[in-house]
């Protein structure tokens, strides 16, 4: 099979039992987990959501910050700084601005932003117990899911 594409034989992955064809391309968890991520954000960014529901009626939206929390949360973003090895963050999430954040941020930006930052610093935010522990549970489904190897038990905690 030599071509003018430069395919010299068929993809391994195509003899794979979880092969479906070319749409198995098309996914892999970074990109999936990093839209996941951006959702969750926009739950938080209600201003500058355009699917946003509750416009008129923002006091009722459970998800609602003020500016004095996102405030908070950039302060200690800021002062993690410090503690967060070379490497992490390196140029991104200084700060969270809601106007302007969905263009600026790689996919692992946001899994970084997600699975490190929304579990420490902004969880504690909302006063709701059972928001808290749905977005605890969130994002270390997600931290789970991007391990090399998750056991069953794992697997189930994903699904739960």
């Amino acid at each position: 099979m030599n071509n003018s594409y430069g395919i010299k034989s068929p993809s391994p992955i195509g003899v794979l039992s979880t092969f479906s064809g070319a749409c198995t391309f098309g996914f892999d968890e970074l990109h999936g987990i990093s839209n996941i991520n951006k959702l969750f954000f926009d739950l938080l960014s209600s201003r500058y959501n355009s699917s946003f529901k509750y416009h008129g009626n923002e006091s009722n939206y459970p998800f609602q910050l003020s500016n004095l929390q996102i405030d908070c949360l950039n302060q200690g973003m800021d002062k993690s700084r410090v503690l967060i090895p070379a490497g992490v963050f390196q140029g991104s999430f200084k700060s969270v601005n809601p106007a302007n954040v969905k263009g600026m941020y790689r996919s692992v930006d946001w899994i970084d932003w997600f699975i490190y930052v929304v579990p420490t610093l902004l969880a504690s935010l909302f006063d709701d117990r059972k928001i808290r522990d749905a977005i605890l549970a969130l994002t270390r489904a997600c931290a789970l899911s991007l391990q090399w190897v998750v056991t069953k038990d794992e697997l189930e905690e994903i699904k739960t």
